[in-house]
């Protein structure tokens, strides 16, 4: 109903013998259900009672006959409703102000009008205006979004539709050249303007209205203030900000101003948009006064006045304005210097009454002797004005009144609770309002980076990386961009920000620079234990230094989870401030905080303090720890990778396997060759210099390159046999066996077994027993002895639950030998005792711990399910498998669910989609020669090529 009506029944559209039957029933649609008597009233009004009721009849009976009986419900002789059960779709159901954009396709009930039936049309044309008054908001809403987002070819698809669907209504056209305006498209602006002139001229023979012209001059002369690059210099767009600032110099001229306080970050760009608010000012209404405050005026009473009265003396001798002569007769007095060459007076300290005559004497040149002229003042960095100048300015802004005077001010968001006295009592009168600068976004940042790069420009590893280093912030990003134009590093951190950062660091106590710096040792922030390791006072004292840290903008203050985390507000800072430490400091600190971890860790072995660690014993030059600690990580955190059997070392919690490797193959073939190449011959070397090869073999052989992946882990066995060290012999020989099963390799299989029962038994390793047992029914199942397979296994689970029953590994060793039953029962045909057991494996691992044995699991009660004809669980299980797959980075096993995936795909009739399913399985397959996967692998092929 939303555009030309239209019904269509079975795909076929119907067509109604007459006006009245088709209102009826799009009537009854819209409402579900009416009266006889309001039906009558709408559609038969003028007939008299039992014409009109006959007129009913008939017309419910052609939309039941047309559209089928049980369509309508005819309650009595009262009335007529939808059936709630018919199979109807109505495109106004469900209608809402956030979906109506997509289903809008024109106005409701479009071009469909019943003669001399005024009821009806007044009805529809309610709901027809009210359906496109909310399709224009939402379109409103979200051109508001896309300006925000700056996405200006949606921007003008919009545009079209908003225009196309009233093409003579200036309200639409003024607000949509808003929206191109504060984008910074001036030219779609002023084009929006010269199509309506044409349209109105050609099709009314009208001019745009003068609100109309007054925007569109407006938008010139924003053009106008825009930036032109020279060679040499640099700029940064903020059309919304200079939009912003033109809409209140708009208000002040036209009537009451509101004033402007621009708020940022050092850097954000507060001076040049100062510089463009100059530009926009009209100097034949306004007279602007402008003056950039300093640090070192702080204390210096009225200087920023000094200025000011120079510009206006100045404006008077220029007869701009004009000033009482006993008023220019006290400022001689008071001023004697302006008078004579209007250089302004600096650095004098005055008596208290001084100042008290001096202010009142400005104070009355702006209330009461500055005649027609209304007047703007732009004051830069107003944080470091003097305390008199900001008492004298909150007076005249006051007194002068909202439509006499207008302050537009910018200041650092570090300092402004220092203004806190001057502003707040503005913002509850709404005298003044803040706009707050924010940093770039990622696509600014690259529109700059094209402009000044163009080389660079579509090069988004280099633009991240440059967002990332900059934060977004103006100043950094132009100064990096001329620093790398000019051949510098990207890593140096420019003269001119090194420069803003001393200005936000000077004067900071010996206390909180000392609290910064510790904060800087943590690349991911900071909390109360993390301070505490280097900087032992009581909580309070450090709280109280958080809060002014906080309070100057330099630290940032995050809740998670329960915890607060503090953060340097800005990277540079963070890098300046760590920076400027000496090198053999950085290093002590850094070494404390590691040795502070590491007792965590022996404390308690929780991983976690794994990174952490391994982190600050590496920044503090601590090769030897650095070593061991790195081994130790990649031990634990390649084996939920790497192992589809339990990592006997106890389970990985998933948030820590959820992590990405963080190394590449060279750099683990780098870190081997540094660590074969160690001379030292202590215990924890030795150890690591076995752990190592064992590590980059199982990386090898998880990555297809089997050959290499061997040698090193022979290299692993044949150290740790000559170390005695027979738990990593152990793991090695689970190791090989894995790969012999992986390979069909059942001799290697049986060999390693045979290796590992005499090492357990010599060591009194009881616990270990149960996964030898898991294996040796492993290698069973391959040589198809299923019962004996099914025997040891149950044997397995009471060996493991009277070894391993209170360690962390035992819902995942139970978990492999309910998986291995499954295995055993799907192979002997039995597929739903088969499925029983691979949904206990499932079930009984935690979901705070993640093995790449999962995705095995899903994958194998999917198979089930499939031999079972159940195609839909199946699915579902395929799907969650390759999922698990994905989510432990694993390959090998990946192919099964695949695979099965195309046949499920080809039953459906998706050929294109089961043949990219199919394709990936195989090379899977091809990569790990996996012969577990030939035959589903094949069977797809021969599904696939029957198509």
């Amino acid at each position: 109903m939303l555009d030309n009506p239209s019904v269509t029944l079975d795909g076929a559209a119907v067509n109604f013998p007459y006006r009245k039957a088709e209102g009826l029933f799009y009537y009854i649609c819209i409402k579900k259900s009416i009266t006889r008597e309001e039906a009558i009233s709408v559609f038969w009004a003028s007939c008299d009672a039992k014409a009109a009721k006959k007129n009913l009849r008939d017309a419910v009976y052609t939309v039941r006959k047309l559209l089928g009986d049980d369509l309508l419900d005819v309650t009595g002789n009262s009335g007529i409703r939808l059936n709630a059960n018919a199979r109807i779709e109505i495109d106004t159901d469900g209608l809402t102000k956030d979906n109506i954009r997509k289903k809008y396709k024109g106005d409701f009930l479009s071009f469909f009008y019943i003669k001399d039936c005024l009821e009806f049309e007044s009805w529809a044309e309610e709901l027809r205006s009210g359906y496109k008054n909310m399709y224009y908001r939402n379109l409103q809403e979200r051109l508001g979004e896309m300006t925000d987002e700056k996405k200006l070819e949606e921007i003008r698809e919009y545009s079209s539709v908003l225009i196309k669907n009233d093409i003579y209504n200036e309200d639409i056209y003024r607000y949509l050249m808003r929206v191109y305006a504060r984008s910074g498209d001036y030219n779609s602006a002023i084009k929006l303007f010269q199509s309506l002139s044409d349209v109105l001229k050609t099709d009314l023979e009208e001019v745009p209205a003068e609100e109309t012209v007054k925007l569109y001059k407006d938008i010139l002369k924003l053009k106008g203030v825009e930036p032109k690059r020279k060679d040499g210099a640099f700029y940064i767009e903020r059309f919304s900000i200079t939009y912003q600032i033109s809409v209140h110099l708009n208000a002040f001229r036209t009537g009451y101003a509101t004033s402007v306080l621009l708020c940022g970050e050092a850097g954000i760009g507060k001076s040049d948009l100062l510089a463009r608010a100059r530009k926009l000012i009209d100097t034949e209404q306004f007279i602007a006064l402008s003056h950039s405050c300093c640090r070192a005026e702080k204390d210096v009473y009225l200087q920023p006045w000094y200025d000011l009265l120079a510009q206006l003396l100045s404006c008077e001798r220029e007869g701009v304005i004009t000033l009482m002569p006993a008023q220019k007769q006290m400022i001689e007095a008071l001023f004697p210097k302006l008078m004579t060459d209007s250089i302004a007076m600096r650095g004098i300290i005055m008596e208290a009454s001084r100042v008290e005559m001096m202010s009142e004497a400005i104070l009355n040149v702006f209330i009461h002797h500055v005649q027609k002229k209304k007047i703007i003042l732009i004051f830069d960095d107003i944080q470091w004005m003097d305390s008199i100048s900001k008492r004298l300015l909150s007076a005249i802004l006051f007194q002068l009144g909202n439509q006499n005077i207008m302050m537009i001010a910018a200041c650092r968001d570090e300092n402004e609770k220092e203004l806190a006295d001057f502003i707040v009592p503005l913002f509850e009168k709404e005298r003044l309002v803040e706009v707050r600068i924010p940093r770039l976004t990622l696509d600014e940042t690259r529109k700059a980076v094209t402009e000044y790069l163009p080389e660079l420009g579509n090069e988004d590893k280099f633009v991240s990386e440059l967002y990332g280093k900059t934060e977004g912030n103006p100043l950094y990003l132009m100064e990096l961009i001329k620093q790398i134009k000019d051949g510098g590093d990207m890593d140096k951190i420019p003269m001119r920000v090194v420069h803003v950062i001393k200005s936000l660091l000077m004067n900071l106590p010996e206390n909180e620079m000392k609290l910064l710096e510790i904060i800087s040792l943590f690349s991911d922030g900071s909390n109360m234990e993390k301070m505490k390791i280097c900087m032992p006072q009581p909580e309070l004292e450090i709280y109280m230094l958080l809060e002014n840290l906080i309070e100057r903008n330099l630290l940032i203050e995050a809740a998670s989870g329960g915890n607060v985390h503090y953060l340097i507000s800005r990277g540079s800072v963070r890098d300046y401030v760590y920076g400027q430490m000496s090198a053999a400091k950085k290093r002590m600190m850094h070494h404390n905080i590691a040795g502070y971890y590491e007792a965590c860790f022996l404390d308690t072995r929780d991983r976690a303090y794994y990174p952490l660690i391994l982190e600050h014993y590496k920044n503090s030059g601590d090769a030897y720890k650095t070593y061991v600690y790195n081994v130790r990580y990649l031990l634990d955190l390649c084996t939920p990778y790497h192992d589809t059997f339990p990592n006997l070392e106890g389970a990985i919690p998933s948030a820590m396997a959820r992590r990405k490797i963080p190394v590449c193959e060279e750099e683990l073939f780098r870190l081997s060759q540094e660590i074969r190449s160690l001379k030292d011959d202590t215990e924890e070397i030795a150890g690591i210099k076995i752990d190592m090869p064992f590590i980059l073999g199982r990386f090898l052989i998880f990555i297809g390159r089997y050959e290499q992946g061997i040698i090193n882990l022979r290299e692993c066995i044949g150290l740790a046999q000559k170390a005695n060290d027979y738990k990593k012999l152990l793991h090695a020989y689970y190791q090989m066996i894995r790969f012999g099963a992986l390979v069909n390799n059942v001799e290697m299989m049986k060999d390693f077994i045979d290796r590992c029962v005499p090492i357990i038994k010599k060591n009194d390793y009881l616990s270990e027993m149960s996964f030898v047992m898991c294996m040796e029914s492993l290698y069973c199942i391959k040589e198809k002895r299923y019962n004996e397979a099914i025997d040891i296994l149950w044997s397995a689970l009471d060996l493991h639950k009277k070894y391993n029953a209170s360690k962390d590994c035992y819902p995942i060793g139970v978990a492999i030998c309910y998986n291995y039953l499954g295995e055993c029962h799907y192979n002997k045909g039995e597929y739903e005792l088969s499925l029983r057991y691979f949904e206990q494996a499932v079930c009984v691992c935690s979901a705070d711990y993640l093995i790449n044995g999962y995705g095995i699991f899903f994958a194998n009660a999917g198979k089930a399910l499939y031999a079972m004809q159940e195609y839909g669980e199946a699915e579902k299980y395929f799907t969650r498998s390759i999922g698990y797959f994905d989510e432990a980075g694993a390959l090998c096993g990946k192919e099964v669910p695949l695979a099965f995936m195309a046949l499920l795909l080809i039953r459906k009739g998706c050929g294109k989609k089961a043949f990219s399913y199919y394709s990936e399985a195989k090379e899977i397959s091809e990569a790990f020669r996996d012969q577990d996967s030939l035959p589903v692998i094949g069977e797809a092929a021969q599904s696939l090529s029957a198509l």
